[in-house]
C-alpha cells in the first residue's frame, strides 16, 4: 500500500492553497471646516463624520436598543450610526403630535402622526444616511447613517480622523456634516500602508432648509 501514500502525499502537495490573507492598511487624514463669515452654525468637529461608502460588509450586532426621542420639538440625538438591519424606536416625549418621515431614495418612510407617549419604530435596511424631519415642526431635523461595516470614525478636536484595519482594495471616503454639503473621494488601500485624504467641509446657509412630507413649503403650525 506503500503507492498510495505517494499519490496521497503528491495530492497535498499539487492541491491549490489558500492565498495568505492581505495585511489590512489604514486611511488618516484630516478635515477641515470653512465657516460662514456670519451666522456660523458651527463650533467645532462633533458633528462631523468620515465613512467608507463601499467597503466590504462585515457581521455588526443589531440587537442593540436604538432610539431617536422628540422632545420640546426637536430629535434627540440629531444624529445615530446603526448598523444595516437595526430597528430605531421614536418614542414622542412632547405633549405635542409629531409626524415622523423620511423622503431618502430607498428608504423613505412616514411613521404618520402620534401623540404623547406612544412609539414607533423604523428598521433600516439599506446602508447610507438617512434624513428625518417631522412634518409638522420644520426645525425637527435628524439623521441616521446606516452602516454595512465599521469603518467610519468622528474627527478629533483638530480634525485629524483614522480608519484602522482597512482591507486593500480602492473605496469612496464621505466626509459629511449637516451644515453644508458632503465630499467624497476616491481612495486606495495598499497592504500594510497608511493612506491620506483630507476634506475642506464648507458650511453653507440654509442647509437645514427642507420640504414636508408632500415636498411643498411649511406652513405654520
Amino acid at each position: 500500500m506503500a503507492w498510495r501514500s505517494e499519490l496521497l502525499v503528491l495530492a497535498l502537495a499539487l492541491a491549490p492553497r489558500a492565498a495568505p490573507a492581505q495585511t489590512p492598511g489604514v486611511i488618516a487624514g484630516k478635515v477641515a471646516i470653512a465657516k460662514v463669515t456670519v451666522g456660523s452654525r458651527v463650533d467645532d468637529f462633533s458633528s462631523v463624520i468620515v465613512y467608507l461608502e463601499d467597503a466590504p460588509e462585515t457581521k455588526l450586532a443589531t440587537d442593540k436598543q436604538y432610539e431617536i426621542v422628540q422632545r420640546d420639538k426637536t430629535f434627540v440625538p440629531s444624529f445615530l450610526i446603526v448598523p444595516k438591519g437595526a430597528t430605531v424606536a421614536f418614542p414622542n416625549r412632547d405633549k405635542l403630535a409629531h409626524n415622523v418621515f423620511s423622503p431618502a431614495s430607498g428608504a423613505s418612510f412616514d411613521l404618520g402622526i402620534y401623540k404623547q407617549d406612544t412609539t414607533k419604530t423604523v428598521t433600516f435596511d439599506k446602508p447610507g444616511l438617512v434624513p428625518i424631519f417631522c412634518n409638522i415642526h420644520p426645525q425637527m431635523i435628524a439623521h441616521v447613517l446606516v452602516v454595512a461595516n465599521g469603518f467610519h470614525a468622528r474627527p478629533n478636536a483638530d480634525g485629524a480622523f483614522r480608519l484602522e484595519g482597512v482591507p486593500p482594495g480602492k473605496y469612496h471616503a464621505v466626509a459629511w456634516f449637516p451644515f453644508g454639503t458632503s465630499e467624497r473621494a476616491e481612495v486606495t488601500v495598499e497592504a500594510g500602508k497608511a493612506a491620506e485624504l483630507r476634506f475642506t467641509l464648507r458650511e453653507r446657509k440654509g442647509a437645514a432648509e427642507h420640504r414636508n412630507k408632500v415636498d411643498k413649503p411649511y406652513t405654520r403650525y
